[in-house]
């Protein structure tokens, strides 16, 4: 999965739009994670990660995770099976013990939350690129 396509909704789920754009996704931290850039984010209670395997862009793979429950029971499953989602051990768990009520579509996707996020990221990717390279640059 690539940043560009999290972003974008899938005609299947053409009834979440709305609320997507109900979901106002902050930055709270920009870091390196597996030598990666690694970007939390906040909507309301729960927390996105996307995980760029690579440069901060649009078309570069990304792994991410969601604290909501929508994201545990309908999209980890896929995420995980295409080795999208991150903290994958997170989730053995939780998968197993939780309803298996999955994505139903097979749509490699997230939540409201995550896509949502890579939406917001899509628009301030510039700042992000500036801000990472700037305090994550080789020393």
């Amino acid at each position: 999965m690539i940043l560009k396509d999290l972003a974008t909704i899938s005609p299947v789920y053409r009834e979440r739009i709305k609320k997507v754009k109900q979901v106002d996704s902050k930055i709270i931290k920009i870091t390196k994670l597996f030598q990666n850039p690694n970007i939390i984010l906040s909507s309301g209670k729960y927390i996105q990660e996307i995980l760029f395997l690579g440069e901060i862009n649009e078309h570069t793979k990304i792994q991410i995770y969601c604290s909501c429950p929508s994201f545990n029971f309908e999209f980890a499953h896929i995420l995980n099976d295409n080795n999208c989602l991150l903290y994958p051990e997170k989730f053995k768990l939780a998968i197993n013990k939780t309803p298996r009520k999955k994505n139903k579509y097979s749509v490699l996707t997230g939540c409201k939350h995550c896509i949502s996020s890579a939406q917001y990221i899509q628009r301030k990717i510039d700042q992000i690129q500036n801000i990472f390279y700037k305090n994550f640059k080789e020393r």
